[in-house]
């Protein structure tokens, strides 16, 4: 005997608005965003692209959904991938975004081998810096995250995404 569940095409919210459900794009099993713990932001960028539920999410890079220990989801998109697809040893701590979502927060590129000069937002390139940013196809983004202690007690953290040359022009 085969239960059929049916749920309203809206969610309402707890602060009244309404949600559409989410849609596996493999297995069709519908999930509230609300249930899943998704924040607005996460789920105007899942709703853009055939999302996968936690039991269908395979590697962007591989296809295939095997090693769970070692998949990782980008904190924008929620899409996942194996740490050693994307050359990595272990699952980082705390907050990720992969090449998709990742914008240097200093100069707005979307490729962490170059810089985008014109948009400098936090510090001026230097001229030889400038020079030196030739297309590196090997490049990959650079993670920070910063711990600020207030005086109240509370911490906030703060994770950035960096380019190599403006991750370079920090260190100095």
């Amino acid at each position: 005997m085969d239960i059929m569940i049916i749920l309203p095409k809206f969610l309402p919210h707890t602060q009244g608005s309404n949600i559409e459900p989410l849609c596996c794009a493999d297995c069709g099993v519908i999930c509230h965003p609300v249930c899943l713990d998704i924040n607005d932001e996460l789920l105007q960028a899942i709703r853009l692209y055939r999302w996968q539920c936690q039991d269908c999410k395979s590697c962007q890079k591989c296809g295939q959904p095997h090693d769970e220990e070692k998949m990782m989801f980008c904190d924008k998109c929620d899409r996942g991938y194996h740490t050693y697809c994307i050359g990595l040893v272990d699952i980082p701590q705390g907050h990720w975004v992969c090449s998709l979502c990742a914008i240097c927060a200093n100069c707005g590129t979307k490729n962490p081998g170059e810089t985008n000069n014109t948009q400098t937002l936090m510090e001026p390139l230097t001229i030889s810096t400038a020079n030196n940013n030739q297309h590196n196809n090997n490049a990959q983004w650079q993670h920070e995250l910063i711990k600020i202690h207030s005086p109240d007690g509370q911490t906030m953290v703060r994770h950035s995404v960096f380019c190599e040359t403006c991750y370079q022009l920090r260190k100095f």
